[in-house]
């Protein structure tokens, strides 16, 4: 079993039932797929969204350079970036989130609050397989002191019974980005590989 579908595994997210005698039939295109770390069959190639603060609105453009400079780095020195499908082409940031972008109050870690930040349940999931959303000190205080944090951003339904999630949100502190414990733990997470030591 490679890597990759041992933390695929680990990643899908059993959380609702659906009315008794409610029929489910999604598309072939849209279901979830455990083949790769894009997780949709319709995703080509690596997608991340950036939200930034709106008080830090004037840095955008060196946040989407540190982020590109970010994922470069992972996607030189991550041993399973193409194992996972990650490399089938150049990867691309787009500036703006899908969502209604409200973060809760406190970010747990991400399977034990269950927070979602984003879209939530699509049955077409966005493009994006990372959110990434940017705070300045006085919005990052709901990390609880953390430099980042995870959460689930888009949710897909597999069946009657469970949710798989296709897009990971990150919130993380501007202070943060570009550090090698982002690149080699939340960002790696975030786009379904494993922890880089």
């Amino acid at each position: 079993m490679s890597p990759f579908r041992y933390l695929a595994t680990f990643t899908l997210a059993v959380i609702v039932g659906c009315t008794i005698g409610e029929e489910f039939d999604a598309p072939e295109e849209e279901e979830p797929t455990f083949d790769n770390a894009l997780l949709v069959r319709s995703r080509d190639h690596l997608a991340v969204c950036l939200q930034v603060d709106p008080v830090l609105a004037a840095n955008t453009d060196q946040y989407i350079t540190q982020l590109r400079t970010d994922l470069q780095v992972l996607q030189a020195r991550h041993p399973d970036w193409h194992v996972g499908g990650l490399g089938q082409n150049t990867f691309e940031i787009v500036v703006g989130c899908p969502g209604d972008g409200v973060i809760p109050e406190l970010i747990e870690d991400k399977g034990t609050g269950g927070a979602v930040i984003g879209p939530g349940l699509r049955s077409a999931p966005t493009p994006f397989r990372t959110h990434v959303h940017v705070l300045g000190d006085a919005k990052a205080n709901i990390l609880g002191g953390r430099p980042y944090g995870r959460a689930s951003a888009e949710l897909t339904q597999i069946d009657e019974h469970r949710l798989a999630e296709v897009s990971t949100a990150i919130v993380i502190r501007a202070s943060a980005l570009g550090t090698e414990a982002f690149r080699s733990d939340a960002l790696a997470q975030g786009l379904g590989l494993r922890v880089l030591h």
